[in-house]
Formats: structure tokens, sequence, C-alpha cells
């Protein structure tokens, strides 16, 4: 797994994170891309796209602050879920976070007890 730090949004990385983005959060979950590069082109967050080879797996961006990094958005490419790469973008995270706390906020997919898909 190969991480690539988003710091140009004209990049290609940048590019395939942005419609994956765009893709799996509902417009009122989301932040305008323009607030999203800018504050990781002023290192007030970390926009990273994650690469097999050069199959591109998915996306993360944390904001990172005293001892703490927070995952506000994560997604999998959806050709390639159901196939590990959550767990693995996971322990990526994990260990380029060592010595902080990482913190996962996770909604629930369930509205009063019944699954529910967005």
């Amino acid at each position: 797994m190969t991480i690539h730090p988003i710091c140009c949004p004209i990049s290609c990385s940048a590019i395939k994170s942005d419609i994956l983005y765009l893709s799996a959060f509902p417009k009122i979950e989301r932040h305008s891309l323009r607030e999203l590069h800018a504050a990781a082109r002023k290192g007030r967050a970390e926009y990273l796209a994650f690469y097999d080879g050069r199959k591109f797996v998915g996306l993360t961006y944390l904001i990172v602050r005293d001892g703490v990094a927070l995952l506000l958005y994560f997604a999998v490419n959806p050709k390639m879920r159901n196939m590990g790469y959550g767990s693995s973008i996971l322990q990526s995270l994990k260990e380029r976070y060592s010595g902080k706390d990482l913190v996962i906020l996770i909604e629930s997919i369930y509205d009063d007890g019944v699954f529910c898909k967005r």
C-alpha cells in the first residue's frame, strides 16, 4: 500500500480522490473541495490517496493536531471493496500516526434498528 499526500488539486491522485469523495458522501455531509484542498495545502489537514501498485484504492482526510489524528472522511474505491483494502488503509493510518490517538467517527448504517442504504 502506497500513500500519496494530496497537496495539488490538479494532480492525478487529487482528481481520483475528489471523484470518489463526491460519489461516496452525500452533499449534506461534504465540505467543499476547495476547503479540503486549502486546509491540506496550508498543513491544517492531510488529504491522502492510497494505491496498490498503480491501482487507486481509496482516500482519507484527517485533521492532525495536539497528539490526535481525527479521521473525517474515509472511502474505498467501489471497484476495490470487499478485498481487504479498507482494513489495509486503517492499518496504514495506524502506522502513520503511531504515537497519536487515531479517532474515527463512524455513522450508523441503521435507523431505528433497520438497515439503511444511502
